[in-house]
C-alpha cells in the first residue's frame, strides 16, 4: 500500500514538473519569436520605440529638473539670514555683550558684528553714493549683527525674527522669507506638473502600445483565425502580444533613458558654467539607478496594459453574434 502511493506521488510530481517545462518553453518560445517579429518590421519598429522614448523622456526629464531644482532651493534656505540693526549709539562694549549672548541659543548657528565703520566702509564700497557720506559730521549707519539660524525653515525664521525684535539693543530685525515661499510654491507647481504630466503622457503610451498591437493584429488576422478554428484558448492568442509590448516597452524605455542621458552630459558644462557665474558650486544630481529601474519596470507594465486592451477588444469582436 505505501508502495503503490509513492508511485503515485512520484508521478504527480512528474506531471508538475513536466507542465512547468511545457510552460516555461511556451512562454520562452513565443518571447523570441514575439522579439524577432518585431525586427521583420525595422523601420516601423524603430519608429514606434522612438516616439515611446521621447513621449517617455518628457515627464522623466521635468522630473529630474524638478529634483534638482528642489536639491538647489534647499541649499538656498540653508543661507537665510535675519539682518539686526542695533539702536542709534548704542556702545561698543553693549553690542559685544550682546553677541556673546546669542551665541549660546540653540536657535542661532552664527552670530556676525559689523561695526558702524566696517557698515560705513562697506557701504562705500558696494553703492555709487557712497562717497557722498563724506560731507557728513558723523557716521549715520548702526552696528549690524547677521544672524544665522539653526532651523531655516519659513515658521521658525519667523519666531526668530519676532523674538529679537523685542529686544532693547535692537532697532529692527529685518529677514526677507517672500523668495523663500515664492521657491517653495514653484516647486510644489512642479511636483504637481509632474505628477499630472507623467499620467497623461503615461496614458499616450499606452494609446501608443495599443495601436501598434491594433497593427500587428490586423496584419496576422489570418493566423488568429485559424488558431481559433482549432480551439485556441484567449491567452493562447494574447500571449504573443503581451510580449510584443513587454519589449516595446523594455527597449522603448532603455532608448528614453540613453537620451536623456546624452542629453545632461550636453547640458551639464553650460549649466555649470551658469551656477559658477552666481557663485555656486552645486553640481547636478543625475536619476538614480533605482528610478531608473522603477522607470524601466513601469514602461514594461504600461506596454503590456496597451497590448492586454487592444488584444482583448479586437478577440470582443470576434465573438460570434
Amino acid at each position: 500500500m505505501k508502495s503503490k502511493t509513492r508511485k503515485s506521488n512520484k508521478r504527480q510530481k512528474t506531471k508538475s514538473s513536466h507542465r512547468f517545462g511545457m510552460w516555461r518553453w511556451q512562454h520562452l518560445t513565443e518571447c523570441k519569436r514575439s522579439f524577432k517579429y518585431l525586427w521583420r518590421t525595422p523601420l516601423a519598429t524603430l519608429i514606434t520605440l522612438g516616439v515611446f522614448a521621447v513621449v517617455l523622456c518628457m515627464p522623466v526629464g521635468l522630473y529630474w529638473a524638478s529634483n534638482n531644482l528642489n536639491t538647489i532651493g534647499q541649499q538656498w534656505e540653508q543661507s537665510g539670514e535675519i539682518t539686526l540693526f542695533l539702536q542709534d549709539g548704542l556702545p561698543q562694549e553693549q553690542a559685544i555683550g550682546l553677541v556673546n549672548q546669542l551665541h549660546i541659543q540653540d536657535n542661532i548657528a552664527k552670530v556676525t558684528y559689523l561695526s558702524p565703520d566696517e557698515a560705513l566702509q562697506q557701504f562705500k564700497t558696494m553703492s555709487d553714493i557712497g562717497d557722498s557720506l563724506a560731507v557728513l559730521e558723523y557716521n549715520p549707519l548702526p552696528a549690524v549683527l547677521t544672524i544665522l539660524p539653526a532651523d531655516v525653515t519659513v515658521a521658525a525664521l519667523e519666531q526668530l525674527q519676532k523674538d529679537l525684535d523685542q529686544m532693547p539693543e535692537v532697532a529692527t530685525a529685518s529677514i526677507d522669507v517672500i523668495w523663500v515661499l515664492r521657491m517653495q510654491a514653484i516647486l510644489n507647481l512642479l511636483q504637481k506638473t509632474v505628477i499630472v504630466l507623467g499620467a497623461l503622457l503615461g496614458l499616450g503610451l499606452l494609446l501608443v502600445v495599443s495601436n501598434t498591437i491594433r497593427g500587428q493584429l490586423l496584419q496576422r488576422e489570418q493566423e488568429i483565425a485559424v488558431s481559433k478554428m482549432v480551439g485556441a484558448s484567449n491567452g493562447f492568442v494574447r500571449r504573443p502580444f503581451l510580449y510584443t509590448g513587454f519589449w516595446i516597452g523594455l527597449l522603448g524605455s532603455c532608448f528614453g533613458l540613453l537620451i536623456l542621458t546624452l542629453a545632461g552630459l550636453f547640458l551639464r558644462q553650460p549649466l555649470n558654467d551658469l551656477l559658477l557665474a552666481y557663485g555656486s558650486l552645486w553640481q547636478p544630481v543625475s536619476i538614480s539607478l533605482e528610478i531608473k529601474a522603477m522607470i524601466i519596470v513601469g514602461s514594461c507594465v504600461v506596454a503590456m496594459m496597451g497590448a492586454w486592451i487592444a488584444v482583448t477588444r479586437y478577440l470582443y469582436q470576434l465573438r460570434p453574434r
